[in-house]
């Protein structure tokens, strides 16, 4: 899911030095959380990332709709991945 966060804080490089984007345009994944600005793109794994936040109500909705979604397609399959093993 791709969106612009208010705030994003995440643990960046070998030293472990806190870092703060504010409207980032980042994209969110299974895996972790991709930030783009001018100096590149940057994948953080969820581990590494200790803060996301949005305060645009529009932006809300939007995220709040797309995590709804999500979460619903990865039940979807468990209930099916589910009920095939139940029948081996």
């Amino acid at each position: 899911m791709q969106t612009v966060a208010s705030k994003l804080v995440v643990i960046d490089g070998p030293e472990d030095e806190v870092k703060e984007y504010i409207s980032a345009t980042v994209i969110m994944h299974d895996f972790g959380l991709a930030v783009k600005n001018d100096a590149g793109l940057t994948l953080y794994t969820w581990d590494r990332v200790k803060q996301v936040s949005w305060s645009d109500p529009q932006v809300i909705n939007q995220v709040w709709g797309l995590m709804l979604q999500n979460m619903e397609i990865k039940l979807c399959h468990l209930s099916v991945g589910q009920v095939m093993f139940w029948r081996l």
